[in-house]
């Protein structure tokens, strides 16, 4: 990673008006939320801690840490206990924490981006990289930052200077990086996707939509054996689909026509179809069962399938809802108290429920 000194006056001042005070930006006034670590399967909360960062985007868990992306700040706690490491303004777009690092994106008007690294443990700015290439996406990946610029995707170790590998990917028209089980994935509005090993760099495959269009809208997830990307092509005529994808050869194990993906473990994967749901074999694609949408509000979010627990979980204005992934009956309902709600799961298969107030651009 590049070492900076004085490049990083100008960054900080560039996010000077996160403050929370009068001449903040409205995407930048304070507000409070709670998060909360729930045993999937009962709904008992094992704990709770109040930040005062609000958000619409679902928590990360990045290497035993919870990482939560505010308009104008971040907050980083613990995994395993729910302890705040930091909750404050930082500058520029949220990437992620690599031990006691947390990256942002600065893109300052006129100026090329900058990937900001600040201590956790000090709120001050120490690291920086940045190119002359524009800039399209970055990740923190099992400690390395993987950056791509261009067409140039770049690894640096975390705090040992240098570059450790750099590849060039021909990747095109809005290409974004995903982290998918062991793999970087490097995912383009062509269909194109580029999997590739965050130690070293190396390219271990590459992969096209198994239907023909000129674009496509994708989303990518999976359990770290089988990658399930759904896509929406764009031509006149759209079509929507899932094809999932064997995470260590590439190789396409099948396909279903599908709105997109509610939930995904080693042996269940849940698909949304205009019918309603089904659930099939997330290994061979094979159907287990299916049925109409169950009794949820129509616009509930609905969490991966949690590992142990078997259970999908729905956001609606009353609370959270889990559903039985196996048979559709409910196991168990929790009420909030905010306004905002966004849910994720952590690796062992605990919840992790954000409780916002009202996050301001949504129009609250």
């Amino acid at each position: 990673m590049l070492a900076v000194g004085a490049l990083f006056t100008g960054l900080v001042a560039a996010c000077a008006g996160c403050s929370g005070t009068e001449s903040a930006p409205p995407e930048c006034h304070p507000g409070r939320s709670t998060l909360s670590s729930l045993d999937a399967g009962t709904g008992q909360v094992a704990w709770r801690a109040s930040l005062s960062q609000t958000s619409e985007l679902p928590p990360q868990v990045e290497d035993g840490v919870v990482v939560i992306s505010a308009p104008c700040g971040a907050a980083v706690l613990d995994l395993a206990d729910g302890k705040v490491r930091y909750d404050a303004a930082t500058t520029g777009e949220l990437v992620g924490v690599d031990d006691d690092v947390l990256f942002t994106v600065v893109r300052p008007t006129g100026d090329p981006a900058t990937v900001v690294g600040t201590d956790l443990r000090t709120g001050r700015p120490v690291s920086g990289l940045s190119s002359n290439l524009p800039f399209w996406d970055a990740v923190v990946a099992d400690g390395t930052l993987v950056t791509l610029f261009g067409d140039e995707l770049r690894g640096d170790g975390g705090g040992e200077g240098g570059t450790a590998w750099q590849l060039q990917v021909p990747a095109y028209r809005q290409p974004r990086l995903v982290l998918g089980g062991h793999l970087v994935l490097v995912v383009a509005a062509d269909g194109s996707t580029f999997a590739v090993d965050p130690a070293d760099g190396a390219l271990r495959w590459r992969t096209v939509p198994p239907v023909a269009a000129t674009s496509y809208g994708m989303r990518v997830t999976g359990d770290g054996a089988t990658v399930l990307t759904a896509a929406t092509t764009g031509d006149e005529r759209q079509r929507s689909f899932v094809y999932a994808t064997d995470a260590w050869t590439g190789r396409l194990a099948w396909t279903r026509s599908a709105l997109g993906v509610l939930g995904v473990d080693r042996h269940l994967t849940v698909l949304r179809t205009a019918p309603g749901i089904v659930a099939v074999d997330t290994t061979t694609g094979d159907l287990r069962w299916r049925r109409p949408a169950p009794g949820l509000d129509a616009d509930a979010v609905l969490a991966p399938a949690a590992r142990g627990a078997g259970v999908l979980v729905a956001l609606s204005p009353e609370g959270v809802t889990a559903v039985d992934a196996r048979t559709g009956t409910v196991r168990w309902r929790l009420g909030v108290e905010r306004v905002h709600q966004e849910l994720a799961l952590a690796p062992d298969g605990r919840l992790l429920l954000l409780d916002s107030d009202v996050v301001p651009h949504l129009g609250a």
